[in-house]
């Protein structure tokens, strides 16, 4: 848990120590984990950080509603 270094909550290391559990059981999305953890890291601030999650969210809501036009476009 490398990344306990920069907690600054209870809640935080309890947040933090969840994540670590569920991703041990669900070793197919640490990548996934990796890639958000590498872009928060470079964001600075907490703004920026915000603004990245944002995005990320955003960008998966696109994917998914592709998909879901495909997956609709095929029922037709």
């Amino acid at each position: 848990m490398a990344h306990l270094f920069s907690i600054k909550t209870e809640q935080q290391v309890e947040a933090l120590k969840e994540r670590d559990d569920f991703l041990r059981e669900h070793p197919e999305l640490r990548e996934f984990q990796r890639k958000i953890d590498d872009r928060l890291r470079r964001a600075g601030s907490a703004h920026n950080r915000l603004v990245v999650i944002y995005e990320m969210m955003m960008d998966s809501l696109w994917e998914l509603n592709a998909k879901l036009r495909e997956a609709s476009a095929i029922l037709r």
